[in-house]
């Protein structure tokens, strides 16, 4: 249910050095608990969880429950001129993917047998059929060209494994022994794609990277050249809430070759160049975005904040009130989606870096 919006002026605060930031409220909807909006690229549409009865097990590639559960999709207009509107719905046993394009976003159907189908909904008509081989496959990601990754395990349980498809061609990529793949992310500047690794309790990012034909090899998974510890006591549960805070593009925005996600021990999100170690984005931050190489936009549960990377001694700088989540857009570099969950509700703005006059 459309709920009204908040009639609040818009904010300029400061933002990074000669650049002010301009948080504009957009709409509030209803919104599921434990859903997590999901975004397109263009910033011009949402998918969210109107309602849902899914426990957290089906979120993270169980079966349905006995009694089955349903959902209520509903695809919404970000656009100025459509603030909030309706574009579709979709009910029935289905969970919101984390990924999505200009074209449609991501979903999961679980099955009894515990397969899992995916699709790629139009964002106001029409499905498209990414996988339905009898396995369970979850946690898809899709590029801003049009390429798509997940994870596949059988129904019956076992490891996961990574599959990528761009156009015609499908890559499954090998498990070694003792691991399972998870939760891919392409990469911003579009060399390759990172992807968690659970081996035993300890929870890894990896980085996975593209041959001429624009996939990974199918061994890149045996001995990965560079990797990242992010937890010590890893489970799947820990991989999939890593990866929440960061979903989408935001996860490695346009043009950008680093990873940002939550570290369960650290409890703070980070940064992680291959090659490098991981950069904390200031302490107790639940989500963030890199939108530049030296400053993030993080939140600490209660305000939006600047995070400067490498200023370890400095204090993080107070954007807006509220736990505001930032979601980077492909329109351009100065332009994002904002949100903030309420209980039920969630809000949406339109987050703006100007150049301050001089």
């Amino acid at each position: 249910m459309l709920e009204a919006r908040e009639e609040a002026a818009a904010a300029d605060v400061p933002g990074p050095r000669g650049v002010s930031v301009r948080l504009e409220p957009i709409v509030r909807l209803a919104q599921a608990a434990d859903g997590v909006p999901n975004v397109s690229p263009d910033g011009r549409s949402v998918a969210i969880e109107a309602s849902s009865d899914a426990g957290w097990a089906v979120r993270v590639g169980d079966p349905p429950p006995p009694g089955g559960f349903t959902a209520r999709i509903e695809a919404r207009s970000l656009e100025p001129r459509r603030r909030g509107q309706l574009l579709r719905t979709v009910e029935g046993p289905w969970v919101l993917g984390r990924g999505a394009t200009d074209d449609g976003f991501l979903l999961e159907r679980p099955r009894e047998d515990g397969g899992r189908d995916l699709v790629l909904a139009g964002w106001q008509a029409g499905m498209r059929t990414i996988a339905d081989d009898g396995w369970c496959n979850a946690f898809a990601a899709a590029s801003t060209d049009g390429a798509l990754a997940w994870s596949r395990r059988m129904p019956e349980g076992g490891p996961w494994q990574l599959v990528v498809q761009r156009g015609d061609t499908r890559r499954e990529l090998e498990v070694p022994a003792g691991t399972s793949w998870l939760l891919p992310t392409f990469a911003g500047d579009g060399t390759g794609m990172f992807a968690l690794c659970l081996s035993g309790n300890a929870l890894k990012a990896a980085w996975l990277p593209f041959g001429p034909d624009g996939l990974p090899d199918a061994r890149a998974t045996v001995a990965p050249r560079h990797g990242a510890v992010l937890s010590l006591r890893g489970t799947l549960s820990t991989a999939v809430r890593a990866t929440m805070p960061a979903g989408g593009i935001a996860a490695s925005p346009p043009g950008r070759a680093d990873l940002t996600v939550w570290t369960p021990d650290a409890g703070t999100m980070v940064t992680w160049l291959p090659g490098g170690r991981p950069e904390p984005l200031g302490r107790g931050s639940a989500a963030g975005v890199m939108i530049d190489d030296d400053n993030a936009l993080v939140t600490d549960g209660r305000r939006l904040l600047r995070h400067r990377l490498g200023a370890p001694g400095m204090v993080d700088g107070a954007i807006a009130d509220g736990a505001w989540v930032v979601r980077p857009t492909t329109r351009s570099p100065a332009s994002f989606v904002a949100f903030r969950l309420l209980g039920g509700q969630v809000e949406f703005a339109t987050l703006t870096l100007e150049a301050e006059a001089r």
